[in-house]
């Protein structure tokens, strides 16, 4: 039998939200997951808006299943919490989970993991997010796919995947496909929130830029890219890596996040210049064992058998 009164606490970004807590559906009865609120009790930091964003994205992805509560009950609840930051939010995190002073801690990586403080290590377990691979799968022709999304067939395609946000370095790819040449364009795939409007326009007035809206079928895009790149320096977790990666795409990126176990990734210097990205860019390279190695790693069907034993 389920925990009764069962107690989530998070924190994270909203890339694997829906994944991730439609999951726990599975995993749990309806009625016995409860989201504490961002309106009181977390620690103040950089992390704050993000509770907000992660419990807007819980109630959009859980509907009626979950119930918001405001304040603890009188007889606490059992309390688990998840750890999605890395040791660049380590000192947040630590506030975090001192505040929260909960029972067990679910890390998605192992690097979530290490920044637990010490006198917690002992209630925390690194359960991967899980990849949904059938998402991945095109819809359509890649010709289909191109004249779709107004994508030129002699154009070839560096890929971004994510929020169209400052904070994830696309500002800096810019510079780095002009070193690529005229026949090579950058496609963004992601979300533009009001606050971020004016820095996506930005960059989609660059002649060498398309940007299109947040897809369910993203592998009729992915499909397309000849490479694929994040220069986010602080991920919870790199599900747009392991997507492109699942679908066989050269891949560059920073050691953040998932990414440091995971082998056959091309990994970035901290301060890389424009011309060592594009090197890196122009050399992929990816493991031929990687698609396997994700399906394994991150299968959904793992990650809600987990989920069960810890909360049964």
């Amino acid at each position: 039998m389920a925990v009764p009164g069962f107690f989530l606490a998070t924190h994270g970004g909203l890339g694997g939200t829906e994944t991730y807590f439609g999951g726990l559906i599975k995993a749990v009865p309806n009625d016995g997951i409860y989201c504490r609120s961002p309106a009181n009790g977390y620690p103040k930091g950089n992390g704050v808006h993000l509770y907000r964003q992660v419990t807007t994205a819980i109630l959009w992805a859980m509907g009626r299943h979950m119930r918001p509560i405001e304040k603890r009950r009188r007889t606490r609840p059992y309390t688990i919490s998840t750890v999605h930051g890395g040791v660049r939010s380590k000192k947040w995190t630590q506030q975090y989970i001192k505040a929260e002073k909960p029972d067990k801690i679910v890390c998605v990586s192992q690097e979530a993991k290490s920044v637990v403080p010490s006198n917690y290590q002992n209630k925390s377990v690194v359960i991967y997010n899980s990849i949904n691979t059938d998402r991945l799968q095109p819809t359509m022709s890649k010709a289909d796919a191109r004249e779709k999304y107004g994508i030129p067939d002699d154009k070839k395609i560096l890929l971004y995947l994510g929020r169209i946000n400052k904070d994830k370095g696309i500002h800096n790819i810019l510079p780095v496909l002009s070193l690529m040449g005229s026949d090579w364009i950058l496609v963004m795939v992601g979300a533009v929130y009001p606050e971020t409007q004016e820095y996506a326009n930005s960059l989609t007035q660059h002649s060498q830029v398309i940007h299109i809206p947040p897809l369910s079928e993203v592998g009729d895009v992915i499909q397309l890219a000849d490479r694929s790149i994040s220069l986010s320096r602080q991920e919870g977790f790199g599900y747009s890596v392991l997507e492109t990666m699942y679908m066989g795409v050269p891949t560059v990126t920073f050691n953040v996040g998932i990414i440091p176990e995971i082998p056959g990734i091309r990994i970035l210097p901290w301060k890389p210049t424009s011309h060592q990205i594009a090197e890196q860019i122009l050399d992929g390279h990816l493991s031929t064992d990687i698609k396997q190695l994700i399906e394994k790693k991150f299968s959904h069907e793992d990650f809600i058998e987990q989920w069960k034993q810890l909360l049964v």
